[in-house]
């Protein structure tokens, strides 16, 4: 993608992120898993983890739809971000989302992720880095999500996107996202 695109994604996934927070009663969180990536860092993940998820983010679901709406996540190369929910599925990629029990009221959320909004992407060499006691203004996918949801009960920094996946929090399969469309479960 050009730097153009780039910018085209963000600023629309900013625009869909303002309307949550001015409507925060019209959404509910989900935690967004990919399965099936095809890139190199996907395969890497899934691999080293022995899962099939390689990216975890936060999707708000529209009430009156049911549909995605926004996707809230830190991905490499882009740092902290908004997208449209379909801005990075390709190929062979799904996204499945899964309910989040007792999730914080959207509001919160929302004012947690709006001041992570642009902050980097932080590398998580093997999964056991220390960006969150080291810096704040640095985050991967699974990390941002457990901090979000509390997932697991560990430190935020450990958690993978295979095992955010398999938080007892989220075991209820909402949807799935792929090149060919939503299909709700």
């Amino acid at each position: 993608m050009n730097k153009h695109e780039k910018m085209v994604i963000k600023s629309d996934g900013l625009r869909l992120l303002y309307e949550v927070e001015r409507h925060p009663n019209e959404y509910f969180p989900v935690l967004g898993s990919h399965l099936n990536s095809q890139t190199i860092f996907g395969k890497l993940i899934r691999w080293q983890q022995r899962g099939d998820a390689s990216h975890s983010k936060t999707t708000y679901i529209h009430k009156a739809t049911g549909l995605p709406f926004v996707d809230v996540h830190s991905l490499e190369g882009w740092g902290y971000i908004a997208s449209a929910p379909d801005a990075f599925v390709r190929g062979k990629t799904i996204v499945e989302y899964r309910l989040i029990k007792n999730h914080l009221p959207v509001e919160e959320l929302i004012a947690k992720q709006m001041k992570r909004i642009g902050c980097k992407y932080q590398r998580p060499y093997g999964f056991a880095t220390k960006s969150r006691k080291d810096n704040p203004f640095i985050w991967f996918c699974s990390e941002d999500v457990d901090d979000c949801h509390d997932l697991q009960n560990c430190e935020s920094y450990l958690v993978s996107p295979p095992w955010a996946r398999r938080s007892d929090k989220c075991r209820e399969v909402y949807g799935r996202l792929s090149v060919d469309g939503f299909e709700r479960s």
